[in-house]
């Protein structure tokens, strides 16, 4: 994908967690969370492997709970995106929607593993 069309992609506005912003700052504020909550769901299961705790495992699943919602995030975010591009007049085969047919795709993808559904 050439760089004007990443950059364009990047910057479509969605709207995430009640205001507006660029879909590249959308999406590294979910994929931070989950990489913080999988960094400590991590710690926590070695904590449960020497010695049974039932306060780290409840943690455990709430954070694995939310990282299932921040996918469900991602999943919106790519979605709007190209409904954003589609309303904005870009063509099916452009190489912006098919960038975004791809990230959602995937996103889509991360979720099913997850439990998410999609």
């Amino acid at each position: 994908m050439s760089k004007s069309a990443s950059k364009v992609v990047r910057e479509v506005s969605v709207e995430f967690s009640g205001t507006t912003t660029k879909l590249g700052a959308a999406l590294k504020e979910v994929r931070g969370e989950i990489s913080r909550n999988n960094a400590e769901i991590g710690a926590l299961k070695k904590s449960l492997e020497f010695e049974w705790d039932n306060e780290k495992f409840q943690r455990a699943l709430e954070l694995t709970r939310q990282n299932i919602l921040k996918t469900r995030d991602a999943v919106d975010l790519q979605r709007q995106a190209l409904e954003k591009l589609r309303k904005d007049g870009y063509e099916e085969t452009s190489e912006e929607i098919q960038q975004v047919r791809i990230d959602l795709e995937k996103a889509e993808n991360a979720a099913k593993k997850s439990g998410a559904g999609a």
